[in-house]
């Protein structure tokens, strides 16, 4: 019950941001027009499979990164130097296993695209973790928290499908702007 009353009071934050900053559509249209034109478009990191920290004698944590540009790796050259390999360095070091990884991810998409362009691109391994990065594409493009809970819920199946057993992480920026 506290979770429906939770999503009803984001759905309303939702709604009454819309309501109350409609006024101020025509400015924040022109402002956002202007910010796409002006912003340089950086390209994603090239390498999608990777390790971290070769250690001897120890399992293989393998790990699938799916998501969006933080996942992506935009702005970087290699994913050693961004997301993914600071969190597969942080887990061989914590756990003293060698990490193997891949990313499927793109720059610009949303939970929805996900799901419908990349989910078929996962490989079919035995991973130990998939760590998921996704919403602040959603929250650009004003979907209500109801259509992102959806999503993100058909996303999830759609993982569970092929990987029943693979613990899911969620690296969301959604609630942060909530006031879009």
């Amino acid at each position: 019950m506290a979770y429906f009353a939770s999503m009803f009071i984001n759905d309303l934050k939702y709604w009454s941001s819309l309501l109350f900053g409609s006024p101020l559509l025509p400015f924040m249209f022109w402002q956002g027009t202007r910010i796409r034109k002006n912003t340089p478009t950086l390209p994603e990191a090239m390498d999608t499979i990777g390790v971290s920290q070769m250690i001897k004698s120890s399992k293989e944590l393998n790990i699938c990164f799916l998501g969006e540009s933080s996942v992506a790796g935009v702005g970087i050259k290699s994913h050693y130097e961004g997301l993914v390999g600071t969190i597969s360095n942080f887990l061989s070091k914590t756990y003293n296993r060698t990490v193997s990884w891949d990313v499927i991810a793109r720059s610009g998409y949303t939970t929805k695209r996900v799901e419908e362009k990349l989910l078929k691109k996962v490989p079919n391994k035995n991973y130990d973790l998939m760590i998921i990065g996704l919403g602040g594409n959603n929250a650009f493009n004003l979907q209500s928290p109801a259509k992102w809970t959806r999503d993100i819920r058909s996303l999830i199946l759609g993982v569970k499908k092929d990987s029943k057993d693979v613990p899911i992480v969620f690296l969301t920026s959604y609630s942060r702007f909530s006031c879009i």
